[in-house]
């Protein structure tokens, strides 16, 4: 997990159409400060039951308590919010004569704990071997009850330097992904969720050969929880056939150049015919100073298996141990050279 100054930031983020009901969409800022202060609640839904919200004499409570609404706002209220303590959360509620109450819950601090989630190909379309032509989607979802936000590299209009973004996403919200690329995109990214709601974000990814979109609809990518990642990947039964280009992609953590140590077996066997050291390249920050926010990107290393002697070998056994013991990710694509039908090999 990772600890990191909260500010709310906007950004033009689409969403599913919900039904016309009284709900909570946004909270400004996400990460009330432990005094407490005045936070914008944006809320959706209420017109059709009030269409003036002078009219509704809203009220705000706060864990059952009303607080004070410093000033009614064309589509939310500004209140005051009582000093609470850090790391702690209270329950929200907008409630009005004409309509069901709202809720939803506020977090205070100042530190607030983000959990990485690494999206290893990054959305993008380019051209492959072949005649190829594949296209990369990514997608987010907040699956909980509250108002939440997330950290990542998200494109900026031109001319504006990159920073790390802050978009909010209300509950139920779906948010397709657009984020600057490094070298081609296959070196991956990080997107932090809040620890508090991570259990409750989901995330889909997709990569496809949009040229023979008749043959297949493409491969689901797998995202990698901080969670998930080991000291030593072991990818089991990978492929070994000259009709299959392949390639090992390994991700790590360390916000660093580090090295890893990669071995190759037999599938079953015990001695390893390929046993040495590569280097990852380092993490890029896109935050000045860069200890301020999470990292944008992984270190990373992309390895075809043809660089190595593979002929006369069956299926694959290939380990991946990190040299300074911090945490790693991989996988293998295995892509074949007429159809272009992508396998991904994944730790389980």
């Amino acid at each position: 997990m990772i600890r990191t100054a909260a500010v709310s930031l906007s950004l033009l983020i689409a969403a599913f159409a919900f039904a016309d009901t009284p709900r909570i969409i946004d909270v400004d800022p996400i990460f009330v400060p432990p005094q407490g202060g005045l936070v914008i609640v944006t809320y959706a839904g209420v017109t059709q039951w009030c269409p003036g919200i002078d009219l509704c004499q809203p009220q705000a409570f706060l864990d059952g308590q009303e607080v004070p609404i410093v000033a009614r706002l064309a589509s939310g209220v500004s209140v005051l919010l009582p000093a609470h303590a850090v790391g702690t959360s209270a329950t929200f509620t907008l409630r009005g004569s004409t309509f069901v109450a709202a809720t939803t819950t506020l977090h205070y601090g100042l530190g607030v704990e983000y959990e990485r989630v690494l999206l290893p190909l990054a959305p993008q379309q380019l051209a492959g071997a072949n005649g190829s032509s594949w296209l990369v989607t990514a997608t987010l979802m907040n699956a909980s009850n509250d108002v939440i936000n997330f950290l990542g590299p998200f494109e900026e209009p031109p001319g504006i330097v990159p920073s790390p973004h802050r978009p909010n996403i209300a509950p139920g919200q779906v948010v397709p992904l657009t984020v600057l690329r490094r070298h081609d995109g296959g070196d991956g990214l990080f997107v932090a969720v809040p620890s508090f709601a991570a259990d409750d974000v989901t995330f889909a990814s997709r990569v496809a050969d949009v040229s023979r979109t008749a043959q297949t609809l493409g491969t689901e990518v797998p995202v990698a929880r901080e969670r998930d990642y080991k000291n030593k990947v072991v990818l089991l039964d990978v492929p070994n056939d000259p009709r299959y280009r392949s390639t090992l992609r390994v991700y790590g953590f360390a916000d660093d150049v580090q090295s890893v140590r990669i071995r190759i077996f037999d599938f079953a066997g015990s001695e390893a015919f390929v046993d040495e050291v590569r280097t990852m390249i380092g993490v890029v920050h896109h935050a000045v100073p860069p200890s301020a926010f999470p990292p944008d990107y992984p270190a990373y290393l992309q390895l075809p298996l043809d660089t190595w002697p593979l002929a006369g070998h069956g299926n694959l056994r290939i380990e991946v141990t990190s040299t300074i013991s911090v945490k790693l990710w991989g996988f293998v694509s295995v892509t074949n050279n007429d159809t272009q039908q992508v396998t991904l090999i994944t730790p389980q």
